[in-house]
């Protein structure tokens, strides 16, 4: 983490490696159904909007990643074995 850039609303880190959301074959390697992955960020993206009031304005691939978690297991407590990394959310213009 990157502590000085970190907020109460905001978590920088410093390297977020991970599966881009467009690589269908990396997320099928590490275990992870693209399918799901879909489905959640659909509901992501709604819910920034609508419960929260803000939405990220440039989400393409190269600015959403799935970072799987280690020692987890997908449907394990209802948790999926992986976490949405989004960077650069800003908007020009």
């Amino acid at each position: 983490m990157v502590w000085e850039r970190t907020t109460r609303r905001v978590l920088t880190l410093s390297d977020a490696t991970a599966i881009t959301i467009d690589d269908v074959a990396g997320l099928r390697s590490a275990g992870i159904d693209p399918s799901e992955v879909a489905a959640a960020f659909a509901d992501v993206m709604l819910e920034q909007f609508f419960r929260f009031g803000y939405f990220h304005a440039d989400p393409h691939p190269g600015n959403i990643f799935v970072a799987p978690v280690a020692g987890s297991r997908s449907g394990e407590a209802a948790r999926p074995a992986w976490r949405f990394a989004f960077i650069r959310h800003g908007r020009a213009g």
